[in-house]
């Protein structure tokens, strides 16, 4: 028997049509919208627990808002949560079910602080191995304003979490 060939240069380019398709679908949602508010409330829902599982559909909404033209239309919840729907189908067989914590911990200069783990992987590993190797940093400029800089964000994410 012959078997019948693949063509995955074809398979990729069908792929990438579709994608793009659903991208362009999607930023059109935000027609009409004020870019500020619309991408400030997408963005705010990712700072809570319950929305950990849509992390991924909540950053692909908020890239396309930030896409979009905006307007003066400002979004009201049932809009939000149509458009957190109607992106599912896009982009649901990506997301994976909540398998790590939601915020973690990291130690500058003897201090703790909470930070969000969002979707990177072992982010907060690599976030510390950057602020030991800044510790040990001398103790002059440019060195101490990029520390303090560091340490109000750091302060600044506790008081987000909270």
């Amino acid at each position: 028997m012959r078997s019948k060939s693949i063509d995955l240069l074809e398979m990729q380019r069908r792929s990438h049509a579709r994608s793009a398709d659903s991208v362009a679908k999607t930023v059109r949602f935000f027609a009409g919208y004020s870019s500020e508010v619309t991408i400030g409330a997408l963005a705010g829902l990712l700072l809570l627990p319950s929305f950990q599982a849509s992390c991924l559909r909540l950053e692909m909404l908020v890239h396309a808002a930030v896409s979009a033209n905006g307007g003066n239309t400002h979004p009201r919840r049932e809009k939000l949560a149509h458009w957190i729907k109607s992106a599912s189908s896009v982009i649901r067989h990506l997301e994976d079910p909540i398998e790590d914590v939601f915020a973690s911990r990291v130690v500058f200069e003897g201090k703790n602080y909470r930070v969000l783990e969002g979707l990177s992987e072992a982010g907060t590993h690599h976030l510390q191995v950057i602020l030991n190797i800044l510790e040990d940093t001398p103790s002059h400029e440019p060195f101490i304003t990029v520390r303090n800089q560091c340490r109000s964000l750091l302060v600044l994410s506790v008081s987000v979490i909270r």
